[in-house]
Parts: C-alpha cells; sequence; structure tokens
C-alpha cells in the first residue's frame, strides 16, 4: 500500500482508474514503467480494453506506449469520405 501511495500521491487523477484495474496488473504497471505518463497510458488502457494481466504484459513488454507516440497515424479518410 506503501508503494501506491509513493506512486500516485502526487497524481490525483489517476486514483480512480488506479482503484478500477486489478491488483495484478497495477503491481505490474508499477514495478516495470516508472514515467508516469506511460503509467496513466497502461493504466487507462487496461481498464478500458480490459487487457489480463499476461495481455498488459505483452504490451508493456512491445512497447506499446512508445509506438503510441511515435507512430504517425495514418487514415485514408480523404480518399474514402470526399463528401461525393
Amino acid at each position: 500500500m506503501r508503494q501506491f501511495y509513493l506512486s500516485y500521491k502526487d497524481h490525483l487523477d489517476l486514483q480512480q482508474v488506479v482503484g478500477e484495474v486489478g491488483l495484478g496488473q497495477n503491481l505490474l504497471i508499477i514495478s516495470k514503467i516508472k514515467d508516469i505518463n506511460a503509467r496513466r497510458y497502461y493504466l487507462k488502457s487496461t481498464r478500458n480494453r480490459r487487457w489480463t494481466r499476461n495481455t498488459l504484459e505483452l504490451q508493456i513488454q512491445s512497447g506499446t506506449y512508445k509506438r503510441h507516440l511515435i507512430e504517425t497515424k495514418q487514415h485514408n479518410f480523404n480518399d474514402t469520405l470526399d463528401g461525393s
């Protein structure tokens, strides 16, 4: 519990999300992710996508957060929805 407190005491916006994610996922995020923005991403993704602990671990190992930041989002909206 002390680790939870120290990790999130200055981030009130994450306290509810932490409570909505399972203990195993929380412990994994605290132990593997030090950057608070990455923690925010993984916590919210775990909650919203209902990732299991194993899925979360795979996402962390594959660097999903880093890819999320650097990948150019490609789409064909302009070609598909040209309004004609």
